[in-house]
């Protein structure tokens, strides 16, 4: 008696509660993205300058695909969103992790070095910014111009004008 009425008030409930489970794992799995859909969605937050929105994105892609290919590059396009929005040092954080993490990715290496350069030259640390500034030179000719050109930014703000002066003429 009791036993079958208290089980035929429980079935209903457990299907119930079973049938919302399973209909979440359809939701989250219809609304799930790949960490290439990831990726392509937070460049182009980046690319339309929602700086806030590309680094979510691309935080959303570094904790749920941790092996993904895209990681590397997910890590330095967030460095960038960082630097715009003047977060120096998550920016820098994530320019030195992709120095440490992916130091075999020749294409990104001198990207990253570049920003971090960038970054320090904003956060007003120019001898660090001078210092990967002259070790690019050295490496990556493709940027020489950008480099040259922050490198003479770095010294006229040292207010050293004949060295600024210098690397200004070499980019002519």
């Amino acid at each position: 008696g009791r036993r079958n009425y208290r089980l035929a008030m429980v079935k209903p409930l457990l299907l119930a509660v079973l049938f919302s489970f399973l209909s979440l794992i359809a939701i989250n799995l219809a609304n799930a993205e790949t960490d290439s859909e990831l990726f392509s969605r937070g460049e182009k937050f980046l690319n339309n300058s929602e700086f806030d929105s590309a680094i979510k994105t691309f935080q959303t892609l570094i904790d749920k695909y941790p092996y993904s290919k895209f990681i590397p590059y997910a890590i330095y396009d967030q460095a960038l969103a960082f630097l715009e929005i003047g977060e120096y040092q998550q920016a820098e954080a994530n320019f030195k992790r992709i120095g440490r993490d992916f130091s075999y990715l020749k294409d990104l290496i001198p990207k990253a070095q570049f920003g971090l350069a960038e970054c320090y030259l904003r956060m007003g640390k120019d001898d660090l910014a001078d210092s990967i500034y002259s070790s690019l030179l050295n490496k990556d000719l493709a940027k020489a111009p950008d480099v040259l050109f922050n490198k003479a930014w770095v010294y006229y703000k040292q207010d050293k004008w004949d060295l600024a002066a210098a690397f200004f003429k070499r980019m002519v």
